[in-house]
């Protein structure tokens, strides 16, 4: 046994594992050392709380007057119940995205089986590229999002090409999961795999007439649907909103008029390829290193790419491209759905050159190199308490100044809407258009660009992060 063990120990595969606990272990720890940030994290994570303050939890809050259509409610869930757990905190809002990245990690793992050391690079890949690194821990709902889908072409490849039945009904878990978190998006970046590699080996109506296929969707349907059913029937106008404006102009409408939760994201078409790219980093370094032998390296590659997953795993990686290369509205997350396969195809080409390469060594230390690039310089940044302080897109300190004030009086923001000034006022703060609709005494935060508006009758009380906390009488 302690031989068995030893063995196992000096693997490449079980210190690749080292090294993604590692970067993982930094992450986990690291998601309470910085507080949510202005706007999206702050945001969803209010949302959070709010839906666990209320204890409602059909309608997610946008305030405490307004629903919010513009995202179905898992990532609410799950971080309004780790909120219940640990505290209304960053690292309660945080945890379960980093429960998804971890999730996902080990899909990947899954997904090469048996070639464990193969599964272990690709994970490790994912956990310390730019875009890995922002799913295992940011308040949004793209990792949600990511998991779902992982979860999902996961089963279908397990259970309708390998034949496990119960893979195969967890993977419409998974869709069911995709639905509740981000919506009908998630339906068509798991069909889109799905379809072309049923086209591809003649087998899609097969799987169409596959007795296992009503069932898989009746879970889906039973799953998802009863609470889309519930949102419309509580807060009407959420269908068509979601459905039409959140799927269809959101994305081919640039600066979309109707977004009711903040601006448009302009970009231009087809600039999802280079949010790929970017959110590998640093990793298409390493495919750079390679390029000179790149002709060498080739015939290894397709010699050992002989199974069909690689063709599946191909059209999974451009899935995102496809759907978001004509969209003119969209963020560099959107391509985290995608990630998980090209880690898989990049370590794939990669332990195939290192295979022929006569500097085994010298890849090897570059690999732990960049590895804990990323990782490391955020987990660096995360401890530096005063970074992050220092931040306009953080109200924290301005808020912990109103707290720690004997004097008992309302607060108010003028200039613009905070949301981690209500997260971490536990919804206290109010937001007001200007000092004229005040009634005095009263707290009120300006950003410096509005201090020529303050009245003479105002102290100063904090000044931090381009704002001012001032009290007046």
């Amino acid at each position: 046994m302690r031989e068995r063990w030893q063995i196992f120990v000096n693997s490449p595969s079980a210190q690749i594992l080292l090294l993604i606990g590692l970067i993982l272990g930094m992450r986990l720890v690291g998601l309470g050392l910085y507080p949510v940030m202005d706007t999206t994290e702050a945001r969803y994570a209010e949302i959070a709380r709010k839906m666990l303050q209320l204890n409602d939890w059909v309608v997610p809050m946008y305030s405490y007057e307004e629903p919010f259509w513009g995202k179905p409610p898992l990532a609410f869930w799950l971080a309004a119940i780790s909120m219940d757990i640990f505290g209304t905190n960053a690292f309660g809002a945080r945890f379960p995205a980093w429960l998804c990245g971890a999730g996902t990690a080990f899909i990947i793992y899954l997904m090469v089986k048996p070639d464990r050391m193969l599964g272990c690079f690709a994970a490790l890949l994912f956990v310390s590229s730019k875009l890995g690194y922002t799913a295992t821990g940011d308040v949004t709902t793209d990792p949600y999002l990511m998991f779902s889908v992982s979860l999902a072409v996961y089963g279908f490849w397990q259970g309708y090409v390998k034949g496990n039945n119960t893979a195969y009904f967890l993977g419409f878990i998974g869709m069911a999961l995709g639905l509740l978190s981000k919506g009908i998006v998630a339906v068509v970046l798991i069909g889109i795999p799905v379809f072309f590699w049923l086209v591809l080996k003649a087998q899609l109506f097969t799987f169409l007439f596959d007795r296992r296929l009503l069932l898989g969707l009746l879970i889906t349907v039973a799953i998802a649907l009863p609470w889309y059913l519930l949102m419309e029937s509580r807060s009407p106008g959420f269908l068509q909103y979601f459905i039409v404006g959140e799927h269809f102009e959101r994305f081919v409408v640039s600066d979309w008029a109707g977004d009711k939760y903040g601006a448009g994201h302009g970009r231009p078409r087809g600039v999802i390829s280079f949010y790929a790219l970017d959110g590998l980093l640093p990793w298409p370094l390493l495919i750079l290193a390679f390029i000179p032998a790149v002709k060498s390296f080739l015939p290894d590659i397709r010699r050992t790419v002989t199974d069909d997953r690689w063709y599946f795993l191909i059209f999974w990686a451009l899935s995102p491209i496809l759907i978001f290369s004509l969209a003119s509205n969209l963020l560099s997350s959107y391509y985290m759905p995608g990630l998980p396969p090209l880690c898989i195809l990049v370590a794939k080409a990669v332990l195939a050159a290192h295979s022929r390469s006569t500097r085994k060594n010298l890849i090897a230390t570059c690999i732990v190199v960049l590895a804990l690039l990323i990782p490391t310089m955020k987990f660096s940044t995360a401890l530096m308490s005063e970074f992050w302080y220092d931040k306009k897109r953080n109200q924290k300190p301005i808020i912990e100044a109103f707290q720690s004030d004997p004097r008992d009086a309302p607060v108010f923001y003028i200039g613009g809407r905070r949301f981690s000034a209500e997260f971490y006022s536990a919804g206290q703060v109010k937001f007001a258009p200007s000092f004229e609709q005040l009634d005095f005494p009263a707290f009120v935060v300006l950003p410096d660009a509005m201090d020529d508006k303050v009245p003479e009758s105002c102290e100063t009380v904090k000044t931090s992060n381009e704002h001012t906390l001032y009290y007046c009488n």
